[in-house]
């Protein structure tokens, strides 16, 4: 049994702010929280910072650029072409350098879009159940999906509406979750109402049932009503967005919504899988309180894992405040100043 002092935490899914803070932890996992009368440091206790959209294999392409997105990340694109490429070997490199660099910058769980078959989800090769990789099972292994897979479409041109809706509806059966690309580009949003008659979003909630929606940067009122009513979350990916010039999410008409969110780095090839840097694109749009929530219960919460200060959980990590800090002001500083380096410690729970 290990006894953790902490001038402040961030406790529950409320990330409430507590003063002087005792956990006592056993094998990683918090056993009690406690307040006491003085805690003499200078430390806060958060949860792990959760990366709800990435692709970790694309890892060694980092510093590509072009200003077509479908270029870069298309089918047939630049990154597709890479990956199809590597030999298993390498792909398992990748995936581990974008993790050991996740893991040094406090982000202690993240859901993967690997863009393999069903083999490349089945012998993932990260050891820790919080890093869940969302797989592309081709249409000959539909039949073979075991239980409890994510699946992640690269959009509702991945395969044809019945097969999707089939898919979905698989995965959804055997308690896993399905996440899809939806409106990132104008061209998606055409094609989807040429072929559709409606928006690739508003497909992706009432036929396949989607548990959340990636980028929506070109998503209008009616499909915003319609996630607020469905309780269809979504996950922002700014940095991406501005990197491939795809406009930014209508983040005002999200927040006025009771709609859940996460934050998501997206490609590991654009730049470093840092959400601090992800919560400081956000500080201009989005209130503190919101943004820390989005990086890390929200986002966690979204791809079905318990995540937070409470009495059970793991994945955890100590920040190193500055001395004079005022509380009202710690929220404010973690989002728009904090970053990796003044991580002390880590405290993240692994697959026995």
């Amino acid at each position: 049994m290990q006894e953790l002092r902490f001038r402040y935490a961030f406790v529950g899914k409320e990330l409430k702010l507590l003063e002087n803070v005792v956990l006592l932890v056993d094998d990683r996992h918090i056993v009690s929280i406690e307040e006491v009368s003085e805690v003499d440091n200078s430390l806060l206790c958060m949860p792990g910072l959760f990366n709800a959209h990435v692709h970790s294999a694309d890892f060694p392409l980092r510093g590509v650029r072009t200003d077509s997105l479908e270029m870069l990340v298309g089918k047939g694109g630049i990154k597709h072409r890479f990956l199809k490429n590597q030999s298993k070997s390498e792909l398992k490199r990748s995936i581990l350098h974008s993790y050991n660099e996740a893991m040094g910058m406090g982000v202690l769980g993240w859901s993967d879009f690997r863009e393999g078959s069903l083999d490349d989800i089945i012998h993932y090769p990260v050891e820790n159940h919080n890093f869940i990789p969302f797989g592309r099972p081709t249409v000959d292994e539909i039949e073979d999906i075991p239980d409890s897979t994510c699946i992640g479409f690269r959009s509702i041109r991945s395969f044809d509406a019945d097969t999707m809706i089939l898919m979905s509806r698989i995965i959804a059966e055997g308690g896993g979750k399905s996440f899809i690309h939806v409106s990132e580009g104008n061209s998606i949003r055409k094609y989807s109402f040429d072929m559709l008659n409606r928006s690739d979003i508003a497909f992706a909630i009432d036929d396949m049932h989607v548990d959340a929606l990636i980028h929506i940067t070109h998503a209008d009122s009616a499909d915003i009503e319609l996630m607020e009513k469905t309780s269809t979350p979504a996950i922002l990916c700014v940095r991406s967005n501005i990197f491939t010039n795809s406009g930014l999410p209508p983040i005002d008409e999200l927040l006025d919504r009771d709609i859940k969110l996460g934050i998501g780095t997206d490609n590991a090839m654009f730049h470093k899988l840092s959400i601090w840097d992800e919560m400081k694109s956000l500080v201009k749009i989005i209130p503190y309180d919101r943004i820390l929530s989005m990086a890390t219960v929200e986002g966690a919460d979204i791809c079905g894992l318990d995540w937070g200060l409470n009495v059970g959980n793991s994945n955890f990590m100590s920040i190193s405040l500055p001395a004079k800090i005022e509380r009202r002001n710690i929220k404010e500083w973690i989002v728009s100043n904090a970053d990796y380096t003044d991580i002390v410690d880590k405290w993240s729970s692994t697959d026995e």
